[in-house]
Order: structure tokens, then sequence, then C-alpha cells
């Protein structure tokens, strides 16, 4: 299984470039992480599982949040990260089962973005139950993967030579359901003005989103197809409360 990811760093470096933390710091407004799923308290204990190069943690900094750590198995996409974050995010190389085995109930908020569709069918349930298992009481998990109710679906899918499945916002639910997180929510795309430019109006306006989900809808309703997705985009977030 290794083998398919030697090189990868490589690959993915094709399609994202590090966080680019001098931007990010003359400019944290830009690149903060807005959604309804942050917690209030700043303060709060915050783990992104799969970190990757860390874009996600960056926008947490940004967003005010101190209390970060991301854990990710690849030792070049951690080194990279560590030149790419501010020191004070905690970073380890680890595998992530191993990891969450040790960390019951120390977690405010979980986050674990593009990560679930490289695993099987039954490593994906377990990810989750461990996931649960090392949140705090109200503890909030948000997972993102791609969205397979798009019309870029298979391409999202197919993009990369290891990726194991895909899943659509109603199989995403379904197995956070299963991992024992109570009330899952798609997480809505919002306007966020702090991308408008003159240069390009359109930003910050969410006028894609709405192209995209006009699209859509019409495709749906057209093929008679039902239940309609809430999310038509590339990616879809779902986000669940431990209890």
């Amino acid at each position: 299984m290794m083998d398919v990811y030697r090189g990868y760093t490589r690959h993915f470096l094709r399609a994202n470039a590090p966080p680019d933390l001098e931007a990010a710091r003359s400019n944290p407004a830009r690149y903060a992480v807005r959604a309804p799923w942050l917690p209030r308290n700043k303060g709060a204990a915050v783990l992104d599982v799969g970190c990757g190069l860390g874009h996600g943690l960056l926008g947490l900094w940004c967003a005010g949040y101190r209390n970060l750590g991301g854990v990710d198995l690849s030792r070049d996409q951690i080194q990279l990260a560590r030149r790419s974050l501010p020191g004070e995010i905690r970073l380890t190389r680890a595998d992530m089962f191993s990891f969450l085995r040790g960390r019951k109930r120390k977690y405010d908020l979980i986050t674990c973005f593009d990560v679930i569709e490289h695993l099987p069918h039954d490593d994906v349930l377990r990810l989750l139950r461990l996931i649960h298992a090392s949140l705090r009481g109200q503890g909030c998990a948000v997972v993102r993967t791609g969205n397979m109710a798009s019309i870029l679906g298979p391409y999202i899918r197919y993009i990369d030579y290891t990726h194991r499945g895909g899943f659509t916002e109603f199989s995403l639910i379904h197995v956070l359901e299963l991992a024992g997180f109570q009330s899952p929510r798609v997480v809505p795309s919002i306007r966020d003005m702090r991308s408008w430019r003159w240069s390009a109006p359109w930003r910050g306006l969410n006028a894609r989103g709405f192209v995209v989900r006009t699209l859509h809808a019409f495709i749906y309703r057209l093929l008679g197809v039902r239940p309609m997705p809430q999310a038509f985009g590339h990616l879809v977030t779902v986000a669940a409360v431990k209890k």
C-alpha cells in the first residue's frame, strides 16, 4: 500500500503550493477561516487530521486560534508544513490511527480535510470512531471530501491514484452517524467579502456557487433524481457534534 505514496508530495505539489506564511501574517483577515463550526473560544484545542502542508491550520491561526495541532504520516509534507507555518503550531509525523488512540477526550474540534477518500471503507469508519473518541463532550468534527454529487465528481475521484472511494453528502452523513456523531449537517458555502476585488467582482459574492447550484438543480430536476443534494460544489463538508 505504501508504494502508491512514494513520491506523493511531488504529485501533490502539482496542484497545491505550500502556505504563504508571510502573506498570511501581513493580511490575516484574507486567509482566516470563516465557518459556522468554529469554536467561540479561541483557546479551544484543535487538531487537523491529515494536515498535509498545513493550509487548514494556517487559516485557523489567522482566525485567532492558537491551541492548534496537526498530524500527518508524510515526512515530506510535515517538513514543508513546519517551514510554512508559525512555530507555535504543533505538528506530529505519525500514523493518525495510532496517534488518536492515545488522545481520548482531548480536543474541542477535529478537522479532517481531503483524507477519507484515500481510505478503504472499514478504515473510514475506524478513523471517524477514533475522532469521536478524541473529542470532548460537546466537541465537533468537520470532514471534507470530494463530492460525487457534482458533475465534477469523476474528475475529483480519479485525479489522484491513491483515492479509494467517493462520497455524497448522504453517504458522508451516514458514516458519521455510524461512528456515533449526532446531527451531522452539510456546511453551506458562505459569502466572504475579504476576497472581493475590483478586478474580480464575482469573488466573495459566491456568484460562482449560485451558477453551480442553478446548473445542478436544473439537471437533477430534469432527470427526476431524488433526494436532491444541498451541496453541488466539487467538495462537500459536513460538521457533526459528539453528542
